[in-house]
């Protein structure tokens, strides 16, 4: 066969970019295309959480009444949440919900790995796609197992909907849509691109907890909102497949696959390649002049394995505190979640972008980034020790403002890792990131779950405090950063 010209290769090129187009230049911005995706599909996840907790409640009451006193059910087989507020069932509640975390753990770290192979291989926009399909699939699961009879195949159906559940969950689509983010900003507005997504993403939170909460309270009935929310998934199935176009095509996924073989090592790719080539990213590479390791990348991966372990259960500990203890209905637990996220929205697109201002080099870059990580997680810290000290709505209310004044901590972090790469393995890396990330997720409601479910009857606070003891400890070590 005859070597190609280099008329062959013009004649390859034009077919090439119109398979796969080039999303700078589309005249949207990176930004502005991505945008609803990770806002609509958190708010699709979140729209129907606030009903989701509370019908596990009322099926673990009912299980609970069916066992000791059958006569008290009413006959329209709705229990009231006042007959709910038993012991027994505000344990079993806490360990099936410190068991949905432990899932999620599991499922996200999965979720991580899957997803990176996706990107790396089929390419960023096949990764967000997936990630909307099994969300659908979940949402689908619990309509199914509302609309069953007995209470055995609603558990099953329930066991079923968290595994599809903790492939979906909201970090999980703001993980895909940052992989394609940072493959098209460039250094200098990455820090305040990934906080704009975040914000945005956030705001999806903010809308669904009240639009959730009010669909189920005010129509009386508890599958409203899944219906809406499936078609909201639907929806952003069809805008993703229509409108995003790829952000990492062929040739740098080629070149990417090129860089993986030359660093791979004997049978260990062909084995546990799908699994742990991101965290192979992870590795200190050495200094060819100086011959020392740089473990930049190792710091990062410990402190966020710290701090998830002490925080990423704290969302569960105060949903769990607010309606266990406190007695929150679905309607208040939906504003309280609002004015976090509210909060949350307002620090992450209008305060970070601005704290964090183009820098003259990346040095000072790193410093800014990590001083306010460090900040956020200590105002985070003081506020869940706020929360654990007081008692009324309004003062918890304003502790949940304090946190989501924190929440610049988490994107300003992934824009630390980012920096630390090559741009062609950045999506790579933040995979290995999120992967350690869930393994502290895992470990979470193992330690902080077993706490407040041992102490959820007499000293429900403590939880928050031994939080803020492991997250401070967590964020110091940053500073070893170099």
């Amino acid at each position: 066969m005859p070597p190609p010209t280099p008329g062959d290769a013009e004649e390859a090129t034009p077919l090439l970019a119109a398979a796969e187009p080039d999303a700078r230049r589309t005249k949207y911005s990176p930004i502005t295309l991505i945008m609803p995706v990770a806002m609509i599909c958190r708010l699709a996840i979140r729209l129907p959480s606030t009903t989701t907790f509370h019908i596990i409640e009322q099926l673990l009451c009912r299980a609970w009444y069916l066992s000791h006193d059958p006569g008290s059910i009413p006959p329209n087989g709705r229990i009231p949440d006042a007959m709910c507020a038993l012991p027994d069932v505000q344990k079993r509640y806490a360990t099936v919900l410190t068991v949905m975390a432990i899932s999620d753990g599991i499922g996200s770290t999965v979720a991580y790995a899957s997803l990176s192979f996706i990107a790396s291989r089929l390419g960023r926009k096949p990764a967000i796609l997936s990630a909307i399909a099994i969300g659908l699939a979940g949402n689908m699961i619990i309509i199914a197992a509302k609309s069953v009879g007995p209470t055995e195949a609603q558990f099953a159906l329930l066991a079923l909907w968290m595994l599809f559940n903790s492939f979906s969950q909201p970090l999980i689509i703001v993980f895909a849509t940052n992989m394609y983010l940072v493959d098209l900003v460039d250094a200098e507005e990455r820090t305040a691109a990934i906080s704009s997504l975040w914000g945005w993403s956030t705001l999806g939170s903010a809308l669904s907890f009240s639009i959730g909460g009010a669909i189920t309270t005010r129509s009386g009935q508890d599958l409203l909102v899944y219906f809406v929310a499936g078609s909201v998934w639907i929806a952003m199935f069809v805008y993703v497949n229509l409108v995003i176009p790829e952000s990492f095509p062929k040739h740098k996924r080629d070149e990417l696959q090129r860089a993986l073989a030359s660093t791979a090592q004997g049978s260990w790719r062909s084995v546990v390649k799908p699994i742990f080539e991101p965290l192979y990213q992870l590795k200190p590479p050495r200094n060819p002049e100086t011959g020392k390791r740089n473990w930049r990348l190792v710091i990062c991966a410990l402190h966020v394995l710290v701090v998830d372990i002490g925080g990423a259960y704290a969302s569960t500990a105060f949903i769990v505190y607010f309606t266990a203890v406190h007695r929150y209905t679905p309607q208040e637990t939906g504003y309280a979640l609002t004015t976090l996220n509210l909060v949350s929205v307002a620090t992450l697109t209008t305060v970070i972008p601005y704290v964090v201002p183009d820098p003259p080099s990346p040095l000072r870059t790193d410093r800014v980034d990590i001083h306010v990580v460090f900040f956020s997680f200590c105002i985070n810290c003081t506020a869940f020790v706020i929360l654990a000290s007081v008692s009324s709505r309004i003062a918890q209310f304003g502790a949940l403002m304090l946190i989501g004044c924190s929440a610049g901590c988490v994107p300003v972090f992934r824009s630390l890792v980012v920096s630390s790469v090559d741009p062609l393995k950045q999506g790579q890396t933040l995979a290995a990131i999120e992967m350690v990330a869930a393994f502290g997720k895992l470990l979470s409601p193992v330690l902080m779950g077993s706490i407040l479910s041992a102490t959820i009857s007499t000293i429900p606070q403590l939880v928050f405090y031994v939080q803020a003891a492991i997250v401070i400890s967590g964020a110091t070590v940053l500073f070893f950063v170099r």
